[in-house]
């Protein structure tokens, strides 16, 4: 409602109208220094209720032609029926307003536990789920109901994949959900939302199950189909696909198998584009012909191609990145290295597997042996951090027999800090990440997805919603 100040639409819907929100309680004391007041004012509970009556005008003002204002009629989880906010009422003495109590039919009545489910995912869905432009896409044609029809089947289909996950008896779990979301959409969403790609692996796989035998529970299933299984019998992996097994296997098996979208924040995204920048630039220019006016330039155009700049965060970006680069080019210009290979890629052999990945940069040095060179668009690292990071162990270990060269330097380069960190690695902490990489590819083939709770990592995981450890 705040957010409205100042805007209009034809028809406003305000809904949820009880009394517990408007006005609700106010939250604690409010402690603000008399001197910053224009005149003494106490923080009661009459000051808080006439804050909110004014929110409730601000809302009830936004509408042009036509208002409507509901409010539940079901009875709270402890016995209490709900109020309506005591603003209606006063609202309905003063300009005569017609209550009508809405009838909703059986078939369209939605749980409210589940409706309150739902709510408790939304945050979580606006930000991953759907990127805010596709989101405003999405919906210019649709009505509300549609709106709020296809986010809570969304729900629902990511509850049915978790649930089946673990379920003994997959065929009650199909039944019940699906029985729910088909009292949720009516045509044409039923059968768009049953096919989502998050959950069309599992659903097909319990299906077949279903078909085999009428015990779809006694039977393991088994998710090689979907796994990037080689010609040899081992897994095909990038090198980003083996950090983040490592980072949690349950992640890892919701993007290949569930394939859920994973949404990069607008950090990383940005990330990606520098990434791009530099990739285009050294790849246009050798480093004889290098400048700072080619390389903005085609920084310059890369903004306006991706329509950068709409927002005060991206403009601030668009800032550091110009920064960046700035500084980025003249110690390029004097590195004691000769840059060779700009974003190259390997494919390297290990047993059975195969793991690919690309090298941001490489320069050979003067003894003939080379540094690789990797670019982060994040803030620098611990120490710590970069002594236990897998991928410059990796990058080493591969390009000895990708490329047959020898790499005795391993950096990274923080170009937003214009910092340049060496990853030191003994023989024997190669081999350690050897190891790693083979276990990685061995236990992905025998199917083992546990989750690997971390307060840091699961807090910006895409998959939190879906993951069980979650609720622990």
């Amino acid at each position: 409602v705040h957010k409205s100040k100042g805007l209009e639409f034809k028809i406003v819907f305000l809904i949820a109208a009880t009394d517990s929100a408007f006005p609700g309680r106010r939250r604690g004391e409010v402690k603000i220094p008399k001197e910053l007041l224009k005149e003494p004012k106490s923080f009661t509970q009459a000051t808080h209720e006439a804050e909110m009556r004014r929110l409730f005008y601000v809302a009830c003002t936004r509408a042009k032609e036509e208002l409507y204002i509901s409010y539940p009629l079901e009875v709270t989880a402890t016995g209490r029926p709900i109020k309506r906010s005591r603003f209606i009422d006063e609202l309905a003495d003063a300009i005569d307003l017609p209550l009508i109590r809405a009838e909703v039919s059986a078939s369209s009545q939605i749980n409210v536990g589940a409706l309150a489910a739902a709510r408790a995912a939304e945050a979580v869905f606006l930000k991953t789920a759907r990127g805010n432009d596709s989101y405003i896409n999405d919906i210019e044609d649709e009505s509300y109901a549609d709106i709020v029809a296809k986010e809570l089947a969304d729900y629902f289909n990511f509850k049915k994949s978790r649930a089946l996950i673990s379920a003994t008896d997959k065929a009650a779990v199909l039944k019940k959900f699906d029985d729910i979301i088909g009292r949720l959409i009516n045509s044409p969403y039923s059968q768009v939302v049953k096919a989502e790609q998050f959950t069309a692996v599992i659903l097909n796989k319990a299906s077949e199950s279903l078909a085999e035998s009428g015990e779809a529970a006694s039977k393991p299933v088994s998710y090689l189909d979907f796994l990037p299984v080689n010609e040899a019998g081992g897994m095909t992996l990038s090198v980003s696909d083996i950090i983040l097994y490592q980072k949690c296997p349950l992640a890892f098996k919701f993007k290949y198998i569930y394939q859920i979208p994973m949404v990069p924040s607008p950090e990383a995204d940005f990330g990606i584009f520098i990434h791009n920048v530099l990739q285009r630039f050294h790849s246009a220019y050798p480093r004889s012909e290098a400048t700072l006016e080619k390389l903005l330039s085609i920084y310059d155009k890369g903004v306006k191609v991706r329509r950068l700049g709409r927002t005060t965060a991206e403009k601030q970006l668009i800032d550091k990145g110009r920064h960046a680069l700035q500084l980025y080019l003249p110690d390029f210009l004097a590195a004691e290295g000769e840059p060779v290979f700009f974003e190259r890629e390997f494919n390297w052999r290990i047993k059975n597997h195969r793991i690919r990945g690309r090298v941001d940069r490489a320069d050979k040095l003067g003894d003939g042996t080379y540094e690789l060179i990797d670019y982060k668009s994040g803030k620098s690292w611990q120490p710590k951090q970069i002594r236990e990071d897998l991928q410059l162990s990796i990058y080493s270990l591969a390009v000895r027999q990708s490329w047959e060269i020898e790499p005795t330097l391993l950096s990274y380069y923080f170009l937003m800090e214009n910092k340049k960190m060496p990853a030191l690695r003994t023989p024997e902490e190669l081999e350690v990440a050897q190891a790693l990489v083979l276990s990685a590819c061995e236990d992905i083939l025998t199917e083992k997805f546990a989750p690997k709770v971390d307060f840091i990592n699961c807090q910006y995981c895409d998959c939190r919603v879906l993951c069980p450890a979650t609720e622990v």
